[in-house]
């Protein structure tokens, strides 16, 4: 199993344009993928005669953190 996690916060400043919005938008966000770290087993061996048969061969991307910020104005 992988578990991604996906968090992200607005900020509203600068001169209002209009009573319910402001002049410029900040979005802060962070990205976890494989949050947990776990292995996870990809690519089967499927060679009969082979001592490894059965056995993963690889695996799935280990833990990546992102960090991420737009401004809108």
């Amino acid at each position: 199993a992988t578990v991604d996690v996906n968090l992200s916060r607005q900020f509203k400043f600068g001169p209002k344009v209009t009573p319910t919005d402001q002049r410029y938008l900040l979005v802060l966000n962070v990205r976890a993928g494989n949050l947990f770290n776990h292995t996870n087993p990809l690519g089967l061996n499927g060679v009969l005669a082979s001592p490894f048969f059965g056995r993963a061969n690889a695996a799935g991307p280990a833990r990546r953190i992102e960090f991420g910020a737009r401004l809108n104005f």
